[in-house]
């Protein structure tokens, strides 16, 4: 994985209940997070802020 990429980024909500959005990306970095359950999880991080969230879902469903 290289970072940062030229499009949209799932945004990094660890929270059981997180929402599901993206936002597009800016500039930014790797975190890095190693489990004996897991194995290796790798999240991205924004260094400054860019237009989002913006919701994959509605009370509809999946917005296209």
């Amino acid at each position: 994985m290289s970072c940062p990429g030229v499009s949209h980024q799932v945004s990094l909500d660890l929270t059981p209940d997180g929402p599901a959005n993206f936002q597009l990306e800016p500039p930014g970095y790797l975190l890095h997070q190693w489990s004996a359950t897991n194995n290796m999880v790798t999240h991205q991080g924004f260094i400054e802020h860019y237009p989002g969230p913006f919701p994959f879902y509605d009370a509809s469903g999946l917005i296209d």
